[in-house]
């Protein structure tokens, strides 16, 4: 069963993902991938690994620090989606 999240950039090198469901089975080494919602990305595209997993037992929702499989300090731009 596939779980959402919310992913955010932290420290502006590397991604999180938050609100994942405390009931979710989340693993270390596991793909995130993008999800279908309107056609501004395609879906199962792989946005990086579970490098670690934060889910206090007195939170709501378990978080995950993700992996990228790319060298973000490579990466000489980027393009900006917008909703119209």
């Amino acid at each position: 069963k596939a779980a959402r999240g919310i992913l955010k950039s932290r420290y502006q090198t590397s991604l999180f993902m938050e609100t994942i469901p405390r009931d979710a089975a989340v693993h270390m080494g596991q793909h995130i991938v993008t999800t279908s919602k309107g056609n501004y990305l395609p879906y199962g595209m792989l946005i990086g690994n579970v490098a670690s997993l934060s889910n206090p037992e007195n939170e709501a929702y378990q978080s995950a620090t993700l992996a990228v499989p790319y060298d973000s300090n490579a990466i000489d731009a980027v393009t900006v989606l917008v909703t119209p």
